[in-house]
């Protein structure tokens, strides 16, 4: 383990580090293994000595009581700080006969514990979390999208930024099983969109060992590692589906992963024509401290009914507004510390630095890593989603059966 601070110190401080992790590293490897078998770190909700690798669950006796079953299991580190349902063989079964795959199909491995995600650990940790059993074909979904290598999610569970997984569904599933696209749609009170939410949470602890302090290292954390999933507002949007502009049919049901910070308010009230509001939105996204100053990736602009509105009346399109915002977005040069901009311009390009005084720090690699929906109710709110960066790129995925054939309710997936 290398103690922070890493970054921004001097080079004497990071030789001292160095020459510290080097003697540890040496005693690691060179010292006898005394227990090869023993697990580490917290254990899933549901194994023991498995560590999460992928064969099915262990069962263990639980207290029945609420209070005491709660207890037991914020001590064992299963718990995301809020009362769990107890996993039991009765739950899990009913939680998997929403799947149509073998319970031991290994969906992708999450970091740092390389935790193998089973569909059964995800049934368990999906049950934990309060989720209904015909939710769970969206978190396999979403399970497959995180542990693509193009999502990082090793990087995402082990950095200091406040990331979380947020979790975009599209389509029909997603209104078959209640999604929350409406007003609200960020917040309390919606069952599908708190308890899947909640229940990737838990996949990334139990499964991942993303535990705070240990595997996680969020410096203060985010309130969107507790739930961030929502859907699109496809009847309010003036625009075809979100996941169109993925590759996907508008029928398809679709789950998009992107690795983002909580969702920041972009309030607009005063302006009545597109360029009004856009220069709002340019002014929102182009802040200092995002990670996409530091390193561009993706980013999602989630815009309420009535601000898209007034731009499509002007005859503005998705690619339009993507051009447009890419352009003139992105954070002053001069308003930067020196310290600072030699620190981006290695991140991005430490052969070339790209960006003189009186230019600006982009904060997307191009027009198309700016995606844009519609969500939320009446008003005029609307909010974006900064990323983790070019560290993680957004994913989508097609809810499917086993043979990855596309579904269009989970009925079909139904045993």
């Amino acid at each position: 383990m290398v103690p922070h601070p890493i970054g921004g110190i001097h080079e004497d401080a990071i030789l001292e580090k160095a020459g510290a992790a080097v003697e540890e590293l040496l005693s690691a490897i060179t010292a006898p293994i005394a227990d090869a078998g023993a697990p580490s770190g917290n254990g899933t909700a549901a194994t023991d000595d498995a560590a999460g690798r992928g064969r099915l669950a262990d069962l263990l006796e639980l207290p029945a009581d609420q209070a005491a079953l709660r207890a037991d299991v914020s001590r064992r580190g299963w718990s995301d700080g809020l009362p769990v349902i107890a996993p039991t063989e009765e739950r899990v079964a009913a939680m998997l006969e929403y799947s149509d795959r073998d319970p031991d199909e290994v969906l992708g491995v999450i970091a740092p514990r390389q935790g193998e995600a089973t569909v059964h650990a995800v049934a368990v940790n999906a049950v934990m979390a309060g989720c209904e059993p015909r939710m769970l074909p969206i978190l396999i979904a979403a399970v497959q999208g995180i542990t693509r290598p193009e999502f990082n999610i090793s990087g995402v569970n082990a950095t200091t930024h406040p990331t979380a997984v947020a979790i975009l569904v599209n389509g029909p599933i997603g209104r078959e099983v209640g999604v929350h696209s409406g007003a609200g749609c960020f917040g309390p009170t919606f069952d599908a969109n708190a308890t899947i939410g909640r229940a990737m949470r838990l996949i990334q602890l139990n499964v991942g060992g993303a535990s705070p302090g240990q595997g996680d290292h969020a410096t203060m954390g985010t309130p969107a590692k507790f739930s961030l999933c929502f859907a699109e507002n496809e009847e309010a949007s003036p625009w075809e589906p979100f996941h169109t502009t993925r590759g996907f049919a508008a029928d398809d049901s679709t789950v998009t992963v992107l690795a983002s910070e909580a969702p920041h308010n972009i309030e607009d009230h005063g302006s009545n024509t597109a360029m009004g509001i856009l220069q709002t939105v340019v002014g929102s996204i182009s802040q200092a401290g995002s990670n996409n100053i530091l390193s561009r990736g993706d980013l999602l602009l989630v815009l309420t009914k009535e601000h898209a509105d007034v731009i499509v009346a002007e005859g503005w399109d998705r690619p339009r507004m993507q051009e447009f915002l890419f352009r003139e977005s992105g954070f002053p040069v001069d308003q930067l510390s020196d310290e600072f901009l030699v620190h981006i311009n290695e991140r991005i390009d430490p052969e070339t630095p790209t960006f003189a005084p009186g230019s600006k720090y982009t904060i997307a690699e191009d027009q198309g890593s700016i995606h844009i929906i519609v969500a939320g109710g009446v008003g005029k709110h609307s909010a974006w989603l900064p990323s983790f960066g070019n560290m993680s790129r957004m994913q989508t995925v097609a809810i499917s059966d086993r043979d990855g054939n596309p579904v269009r309710s989970v009925e079909e997936l139904r045993r």
